[in-house]
């Protein structure tokens, strides 16, 4: 038995967390050059389908780190891959890969959120269009199962490799209030937005349209005015603005996040 022929066949057999080892100490050194996991595993993804098969990764790790993989084999590859993949498809999905390499997928899931949402702002669509879009039912809020539809929906497969552990966890990152939903304003507030602002524009654009009809401001505030005291709670302005329907789902501490810039004295 030859040295070379020694060696050959440890590297064979060489055990699945050793491979695993190797793998992330390569892939960590490509991180801090800005080569995240996820991109490794695209590149690896040789079909876009959001998975690997055993021939895409044993050919994607030969591809890797200088010939460090030049003796693996496929035997070892086949073993990898039977303990990572968890669901029993015989592939490698983004959420097992990012599991064997110790990083939670909705980190990740969070981060194409949020870069999805900017890229669509740069195109003129606003956060409350791509909102709209996923609240299916038109209740102003969005429940895991919307969110799950609406992101698999989009075109690209960027988020084909989620699966609904990581949604659940992704929405109760963006829910503030822990009813397990996400509302605009939650939407807003995750993509650092003033939403405040958003809803003062809205009701500025709503006074407009009034006026082009010949309804005054004076007309509205009228009307808003339940018990015509002459100043409007946010409990009758917020009454006021469901009635004209001005957004879904609108709640009082939504209508309180933009009245204190108009409530000069403070008195509520």
């Amino acid at each position: 038995l030859s040295r070379g022929e020694f060696v050959n066949y440890v590297r064979q057999h060489q055990p699945t967390g050793e491979l695993e080892r190797t793998i992330k100490r390569i892939l960590q050194k490509a991180e801090a050059k800005g080569f995240s996991v996820a991109d490794a595993f695209a590149e690896f993804d040789k079909d876009g389908n959001g998975e690997l098969t055993e021939d895409e990764f044993f050919r994607g790790l030969k591809a890797l780190g200088s010939g460090t993989f030049e003796q693996l084999s496929r035997q070892q590859v086949h073993a990898y891959v039977q303990r990572l993949d968890k669901n029993g498809d015989g592939n490698i999905n983004l959420v097992e890969f990012m599991q064997s390499m110790g990083q939670d997928y909705s980190a990740h899931l969070k981060l194409k959120l949020k870069q999805l949402l900017a890229k669509v702002e740069e195109k003129g669509v606003s956060i409350a269009d791509a909102f709209n879009k996923w609240d299916a039912d038109g209740s102003g809020s969005i429940s895991t199962e919307e969110l799950e539809e609406g992101l698999r929906a989009l075109p690209g497969g960027i988020f084909d490799g989620m699966d609904a552990r990581s949604v659940r966890k992704l929405t109760k990152a963006i829910d503030d209030d822990g009813d397990n939903e996400v509302s605009l304003g939650e939407l807003y507030t995750f993509m650092g937005r003033d939403y405040a602002e958003y809803l003062e524009q809205r009701v500025r654009d709503l006074l407009i349209k009034a006026e082009e009809r010949g309804v005054s401001v004076v007309d509205a505030f009228r009307e808003w005015d339940a018990d015509g005291g002459g100043t409007l709670s946010i409990a009758e302005l917020t009454q006021g603005l469901i009635k004209v329907n001005l957004l879904p789902g609108l709640s009082h501490a939504d209508v309180a996040k933009f009245t204190h810039k108009l409530d000069a004295d403070g008195d509520g």
